[in-house]
């Protein structure tokens, strides 16, 4: 008869096998506890039993000096006694000494594994369930670009059938091509991370279990061992039996007992979900293939600036991978060595370090096994017609040392780079907490009054800004204290030149329509006390003297309340005349001059088009730039094909010149 085939938990990436598979890794640990606890049971009544054995041995010698008193000789009965009284007090001593030996060898490292690999188990399932999580977000987010592919597609046959304006149809046409695009990429993008995710990801993961399930195995098979050692050590009447216990207890296996878990539940190979193209009803309207990409000169702009930021990925993964191959294989040498060598360090604290890195290897290469997928949608003949160039895919950012965690979206404002390769700050935030307004309030954001009894609102602990629970993340980045106003233009003396890269004017602003307005500390008429020094004070005019030249566009309306304040519109061009302070900024627009928040403005030159949003826009990519009507864009360049890239605050990114008109008479050139 033939042997069974040999079994690996990788076989078992199925689902619906998860808790089973974590049943019974929490079965096996709970074993070795169970084993542990026994231990200490048995060696605390075997350390009861000799204290109380001593106990009787030690009452009754004492008997034997009494006895001793009335007896004229001693006799070999009495001898025979004493020596039976001796025995037993070596039997109390060998109990005490088997206690010790149960707590020291078997119950300390037992629950001490227990703890180790419970939490081992504990982030392997979280791993996987944070996969499949991402995996179900991205089935979300497929359905999102399958209902906007049906709609446009709707839109388009309601045009055609109403015989709309054939301009009208062509962009809605376009904007049919493009959702079938975001459709078609988001579909390769869900098989492909269910592929890679159960036919690698996964496997290696259950690789991981597999070896846990092993050093369970291994530290009962020691367990058992120690404990059949230490009472053959001490009890020689029961050496036999307790040889062949320990002879049965060598005849464990756990590859064996594994073949034998995932024989009695392997229901048959199992292949990752795979997701159909699923045409919309009015996709006869439109001239393209399924998972395939429609390139036309509409398309191709997006397309080519998908296909870079593919190109750049894939390189910062493949470098990342690498890396941290290299590390895998330093920390495996590492904790080999350490197994070897006790003495140089303790090899169980550098598992959980390795599991964490071998699991940020696995998303990395999952995701770039996807991004490669995707890549291939863009045929020789659709790369020929992007001409896409080396220069092209140069990245201009660092990559980020910090890899993006499974459970963590990436936030495009927070790696946007300036037309000069240069990163820009990102603004302060808001710091609001819940707020009980004593005396009727308003919302800064919708000017609405703020109702209720308690905690109505929320204010922010920098600014003291007020607005309603639903409002505050609709609000500007936060200006800073107003009360440094005018007390950081004196102190502000003491630096004598400031870094472009920490200007308060390159920072993130969110698209609001009318931000709060702010107080300040000091009136308009402050002005900077005179130094002894000379030169000092030569450098300080200065600063002060060049800053006159700088110009800027508000981004936001700011109402000043307060004396000295500059009443600013969405759109005017402010000239700044002090800008020593990173908060607040005196400027002049429209024949007046006054103090605002240098947050609320951003720096141009004279050639800057300024451009004034029509509608709301939302980018779908990393190099699109979403916007909201009524918001202030200062223009980069022109892409071409309808196709404008442009500036608001930190934020930059491309968005179509079809929604935006040029700001004109908004203050002085």
């Amino acid at each position: 008869m033939s042997s069974a085939r040999e079994a690996y938990l990788r076989d078992l990436p199925h689902p619906n096998l998860n808790d089973v598979l974590k049943s019974n890794t929490y079965s096996a640990i709970k074993l070795l506890k169970t084993v542990g606890e026994f231990s200490h049971k048995v060696a605390s009544l075997k350390e009861q039993l000799g204290n109380q054995l001593l106990s009787l041995v030690e009452s009754f010698r004492k008997k034997n000096l009494e006895m001793k008193k009335d007896r004229s000789a001693l006799s070999s009965a009495f001898s025979c006694w004493e020596t039976l009284l001796g025995e037993y007090e070596k039997q109390a001593q060998d109990m005490l000494k088997v206690s010790s030996s149960l707590v020291r060898q078997v119950n300390t490292p037992a629950f001490e594994e227990v703890i180790k690999k419970k939490a081992a188990t504990k982030k392997i399932f979280s791993f996987r369930d944070s996969g499949e999580s991402q995996i179900e977000k991205a089935d979300e987010a497929l359905q999102k670009r399958h209902k906007e592919y049906s709609e446009a597609c709707a839109k388009l046959a309601k045009l055609q059938s109403a015989g709309a304006e054939a301009a009208k149809q062509e962009h809605v046409q376009t904007l049919c091509h493009n959702t079938h695009n975001a459709y078609v990429l988001q579909l390769n993008c869900v098989n492909n991370m269910n592929g890679v995710f159960y036919s690698t990801t996964l496997p290696q993961m259950l690789d991981d279990l597999q070896d846990i399930h092993q050093d369970v195995s291994e530290s009962l098979r020691v367990a058992f061992g120690d404990c059949s050692k230490i009472e053959k050590e001490n009890i020689v009447d029961s050496v036999k039996r307790l040889e062949s216990i320990e002879s049965m207890f060598q005849l464990m296996n756990s590859k064996a007992d594994i073949s034998t878990f995932v024989q009695a539940n392997d229901p048959g190979a199992y292949s990752s979900p795979e997701k159909n193209f699923q045409k919309p009803e009015d996709n006869h309207l439109l001239n393209v293939t399924d998972k395939r990409l429609f390139l036309v000169n509409a398309t191709e702009p997006v397309l080519k600036r998908k296909y870079i930021a593919l190109q750049i990925k894939l390189r910062n993964y493949d470098t990342a991978i690498k890396k941290d191959q290299e590390t895998v294989k330093s920390m495996k040498k590492l904790r080999e060595s350490y197994s070897q060598n006790p003495s140089y360090g303790n090899a169980g604290e550098l598992e959980e370090d390795l599991l964490r890195q071998k699991n940020e290897l696995r998303v990395k290469e999952w995701l770039s096994c996807v991004a490669k997928e995707q890549t291939k949608l863009f045929t020789s003949d659709v790369l020929d017609k992007l001409q896409v160039t080396e220069d092209d895919l140069q990245d201009d950012e660092e990559p980020n040392s910090e890899d993006e965690s499974v459970t963590r979206p990436v936030d495009k404002r927070q790696s946007v780079i300036s037309s000069k390769g240069k990163k820009i700050r990102k603004a302060g935030q808001h710091q609001f907490e819940d707020h009980t307004f004593k005396k009727p309030k308003f919302c800064f954001y919708c000017k609405g009054l703020i109702k209720g009894l308690i905690k109505q609102g929320a204010r922010c602990k920098v600014c003291k800004m007020s607005v309603h629970h639903k409002c505050r993340d609709n609000v500007p980045y936060c200006p800073g204290d107003r009360s440094t106003k005018g007390q950081s233009l004196r102190i502000s003396c003491t630096n004598q030149q400031e870094d472009d890269s920490d200007d308060p004017v390159y920072s993130d602003v969110d698209d609001v329509p009318t931000p709060p307005p702010h107080k300040r500390a000091l009136g308009p008429t402050t002005s900077l006390p005179v130094y002894r020094g000379n030169d000092f004070y030569d450098d300080v005019e200065g600063m002060i003297s060049s800053s006159r030249s700088k110009c800027c566009v508000s981004l936001y309306d700011f109402n000043g309340e307060n004396d000295g304040d500059l009443k600013l519109s969405a759109g005017d061009k402010v000239q700044v005349l002090n800008s020593a302070d990173e908060n607040w900024w005196e400027g002049t627009s429209k024949g007046k001059t006054g103090f605002f928040p240098a947050s609320y403005v951003q720096v141009i030159s004279a050639t800057d088009v300024i451009l004034r949003c029509l509608f709301d826009f939302t980018g779908q990519e990393g190099d699109e730039l979403t916007i909201q009507a009524n918001q202030i864009v200062v223009q980069i360049r022109d892409e071409g094909n309808g196709w404008i890239v442009g500036r608001t605050g930190s934020v930059e990114g491309a968005f179509p010149a079809t929604y935006v008109e040029k700001v004109t008479n908004n203050g002085p050139d």
